[in-house]
């Protein structure tokens, strides 16, 4: 599966979004379980289990799309999929945000910047071509 290449913008967005996103399901999460009345606990005990699956759930529907952008983030920078086991450390995925990508084609595909200047000359090329006629 080719996955591609990543700005640093794109990633940036994606990054913040997703922290503000998953930290509004999590305090939603702790929010249920703290108004739970442990007093009765065999009565709630269904409740906490489907919160705990419904948490579950939600990592496992964060954790794919994450590696996927953090895989495309380190492929701008021309390194493999591999190093993306180092965002499992605190503020790594935090610091791909800054680190400048490589400015020309590799292996994991086209510069993205490059794909805009190209779309941007091929339209000029075209519409001047349209004129002429």
């Amino acid at each position: 599966m080719k996955i591609g290449r990543m700005r640093r913008l794109d990633y940036g967005i994606y990054y913040i979004s997703s922290c503000f996103f998953s930290s509004m399901i999590w305090i939603f999460l702790l929010s249920l379980i703290r108004n739970i009345d442990y007093l009765y606990y065999e009565y709630y005990a269904c409740q906490l289990l489907i919160i705990f699956i419904t948490a579950i759930i939600l990592l496992i529907f964060y954790t794919v799309p994450r590696f996927y952008c953090i895989i495309a983030r380190l492929h701008d920078l021309g390194k493999s999929g591999y190093y993306s086991l180092w965002t499992l450390l605190p503020f790594v995925s935090f610091i791909l945000i800054f680190l400048k990508g490589e400015d020309r084609d590799n292996q994991y595909g086209e510069d993205p910047k490059s794909k805009g200047k190209k779309l941007l000359m091929n339209n000029l090329y075209d519409t001047n071509l349209d004129e002429k006629q």
